[in-house]
């Protein structure tokens, strides 16, 4: 653990911003510009781990191919040290996980998340998926005399990889993206493109006005078969204020087959702000018959989805999962906010 006033790779280092088993990410001054940085370094104890240094890696060269106001931005990389490091864009803000949510209206929670969906459809139109949307890689930063309170996308560590399985349980029991978010087609070791990252925003912005994560629990096998096979439930059970037909743009958001999902993740967000506004037309959304441009990963198209649904394929698929999640013992790492 490095200290305040101790010097890193020429960055001064302020203080510490988080801390986790992979690294330590510090607040940090640039060795050359008048300007704070968030400076991520992985452990030398998984630097050993090709799988976490390849993730390490690849976050710095997916993000440094983006440029949108609403995903932070990559500013450096090297090592130094025995350690990996990634400086990056300093947020002064406050990750959707511990931001309260419910001291805003829902137009104004939604509206941000807006952002967010911003983000992912301009990834998503440059090949990359992000894989992991939740309220914790979700940034608030409160507005100013010149900017209105906007919402940055981080941590793509598990963004563009070309598996054609993309969640799964590492040696280590950690799980690539974050189940209580996670697709259905994630969870059962699927193909993903873009409307799987529509799923997770979906889940996270139910997660921000609800209170609670659409399938809440601590038993990992049945968070996963709630994302599988139990019906999307209903906004207005957990909030009554919300109108109606909220219900069904998450209905749409959340389909378990892909190919009922909204076209883009702003279709969605539009959608959900039009029935907040009382702009509801009776008709949540036009389903996405045509993918968008392929995002990192080949699209499975021209398949149905609605046998392996709640087929075999699925249960099984969720057996496995149970089993080597119960050989992993790592339940507390995947159930965070």
């Amino acid at each position: 653990m490095l200290g305040a006033g101790a010097t890193f790779a020429g960055y001064r280092i302020e203080g510490v911003l988080g801390q986790g088993g992979m690294g330590t990410v510090y607040r940090a001054r640039h060795p050359r510009l008048p300007r704070t940085v968030a400076l991520k370094l992985l452990n030398r104890e998984v630097s050993t781990d090709l799988e976490v240094v390849r993730r390490f890696e690849r976050e710095a060269d997916v993000v440094a191919r983006l440029d949108h106001a609403g995903i932070v931005g990559v500013l450096d990389r090297g090592a130094n040290d025995g350690h990996l490091w990634i400086a990056m864009q300093y947020l002064r803000g406050t990750d959707a996980a511990h931001w309260d949510a419910a001291a805003h209206s829902p137009t104004t929670v939604t509206r941000l998340l807006g952002g967010t969906a911003s983000a992912l459809d301009y990834a998503h139109s440059r090949g990359i998926l992000h894989r992991d949307v939740k309220p914790a890689n979700i940034v608030i930063v409160p507005g100013d005399d010149f900017r209105d309170t906007y919402a940055v996308l981080t941590d793509f560590g598990i963004a563009g990889l070309t598996d054609s399985i993309n969640t799964k349980i590492t040696a280590t029991g950690t799980f690539t993206a974050t189940l209580a978010y996670a697709s259905p087609e994630q969870l059962s070791g699927e193909v993903v493109d873009h409307r799987s990252d529509q799923y997770s925003l979906a889940c996270t912005l139910f997660t921000l006005l609800a209170g609670e994560q659409p399938y809440p629990g601590t038993n990992p096998g049945h968070v996963v078969m709630g994302h599988i096979a139990q019906p999307v439930p209903r906004i207005t059970a957990a909030r009554a204020d919300l109108p109606a037909a909220l219900d069904e743009v998450f209905e749409q958001a959340m389909a378990k087959q892909r190919d009922g999902r909204f076209a883009t993740c702003a279709e969605f967000i539009t959608a959900a702000l039009d029935v907040l506004g009382g702009r509801h037309t009776g008709s949540a959304g036009t389903p996405a018959t045509v993918p968008a441009p392929e995002c990192g990963t080949p699209v499975a198209r021209g398949v149905s989805t609605v046998d392996r649904d709640f087929g075999i394929g699925w249960y099984a698929a969720l057996i496995v999962f149970v089993l080597l999640f119960l050989i992993s013992g790592a339940a507390a790492l995947l159930l965070p906010y």
